[in-house]
């Protein structure tokens, strides 16, 4: 969480970018705390999975949920929305997540505006499109 984090140093690599308004809402929480106990069957081990916040509390419960979870990913805080609106993500209710999966090559492979941890056709897709191998188009919203 100390260092910047920029999508373009991230080429050649696949990044699964997880917008989400507040790390203290608990089912965002729960959302993360299931990803990072599946973390071996849903992403590739070099595979950049990054957390983005825009939420009110800034720094402070972004950085308590990554030492909650002890886990490889990476969380920031986007308090002015840069990355939301970069990535068109508006207004996220309360406990919804946007997702992206980005290709090595910087493609959108996989988007959910809606995305539901709990939901296992969701999952699955998603691990696709980080394995390569989206199916039925890789988009969803």
């Amino acid at each position: 969480m100390d260092q910047p984090f920029r999508l373009r140093a991230e080429l050649g690599r696949v990044v699964v970018l997880v917008f989400a308004e507040s790390a203290n809402d608990p089912a965002v929480r729960r959302l993360w705390e299931l990803l990072a106990a599946r973390d071996d069957s849903l992403f590739l081990p070099a595979t950049v999975v990054v957390g983005i916040f825009r939420g009110a509390g800034g720094y402070v419960p972004v950085q308590a949920l990554a030492a909650s979870l002890g886990s490889r990913f990476k969380f920031l805080p986007d308090s002015l929305g840069r990355a939301f609106r970069r990535f068109g993500v508006v207004g996220p209710a309360a406990g919804a997540v946007s997702l992206f999966v980005i290709t090595g090559d910087g493609r959108v492979a996989y988007r959910s505006r809606d995305f539901r941890v709990d939901a296992p056709a969701e999952l699955e897709r998603m691990a696709a499109a980080v394995r390569g191998r989206p199916p039925g188009g890789g988009v969803r919203d």
